[in-house]
């Protein structure tokens, strides 16, 4: 131990509430089991998860296997103004568990990340990104930076503040669940000339990560870095599927006041073991390992 060496602050370990699991624990179990439960995971009189990401829509876990955002449309029918933006679909089930985690764990930190935006605002017309065909419109932007303030003020007012976010899970991934092709400069445009000033207005103080993707995406991830701080980002968010938690030093060194994340990592996807990856990415510069 160097004294005189000074490390990140360490938020902790976490967990994603995806649909499927907020399901299980809102509607598959007692109350009494769910209290526990959440006590055992939660709290520090059990594991004390303390970073739980959100999703902003469906992922690949959804109860009925079918993909949803918070404005979806029939086919060639778009909506700019989101008058159509609702989170209704979240009120069955994660909201409420949401609110019960937050109560017996007042300080946990959220992270909400959309896998993909409204098909609407998309090339493709699909939340999927098929053959990378799912870009992000250049009509869409705008309304995209306001598809996250009303999401963010939404959730407040549902007792679910969120304190950090990222604009895409995944932007490479091209797959057939929800997903957005949004390749590092058309991020950090967005981030700069939609994201940023939309939050401002709005009064809203998020912090912000980009990348969300593999350490074996690193190039994408400098890029992005390099654009702060007129991007407005806090730091950088990694996935473990490709690559070695060492890149997350080499990126500390070119840019420091950066925070860094691990925001996924499924061990049965991962050439890593679940403590290989806590202790890998705490020591090269994770604030919190999900």
């Amino acid at each position: 131990v160097n004294d005189r060496v000074h490390y990140q602050h360490v938020t902790g370990v976490g967990a994603g509430m995806t649909d499927t699991s907020a399901w299980l624990l809102g509607e598959q179990v007692s109350p009494a089991t769910r209290a526990a439960v959440i006590s055992d995971l939660f709290t520090t009189r059990g594991i004390h998860l303390a970073f739980t990401l959100i999703p902003m829509g469906g992922t690949d876990f959804t109860v009925n296997g079918l993909p949803y955002s918070y404005d979806d449309l029939p086919p060639s029918q778009t909506d700019p103004s989101l008058q159509s933006f609702s989170i209704a679909h979240d009120q069955a089930y994660v909201l409420p568990v949401l609110r019960q985690v937050l109560a017996a764990a007042p300080r946990e930190e959220t992270f909400a990340v959309p896998w993909s935006p409204p098909g609407w605002m998309k090339a493709n017309d699909s939340l999927n990104d098929l053959k990378h065909r799912g870009t992000l419109l250049p009509s869409a932007y705008a309304p995209l930076a306001s598809y996250f303030v009303r999401f963010l003020e939404a959730y407040t007012q549902q007792g679910v503040p969120i304190s950090a976010i990222a604009p895409e899970n995944e932007p490479r991934a091209a797959s057939a669940f929800p997903a957005l092709n949004f390749p590092e400069p058309t991020e950090a445009k967005w981030l700069t000339e939609d994201l940023k000033p939309a939050l401002a207005a709005a009064d809203l103080h998020p912090l912000i990560y980009g990348s969300n993707t593999s350490w074996g995406s690193d190039n994408y991830a400098r890029a992005l870095a390099a654009t702060a701080p007129a991007s407005g980002l806090t730091g950088i968010a990694w996935h473990c599927y490709a690559g070695a938690p060492t890149v997350m030093s080499a990126l500390h060194d070119a840019a420091p006041p950066l925070d860094q994340l691990v925001t996924e990592c499924a061990p049965n996807l991962s050439s890593f073991a679940v403590p290989e990856v806590v202790i890998g990415s705490m020591r090269n510069w994770a604030s919190a390992v999900t």
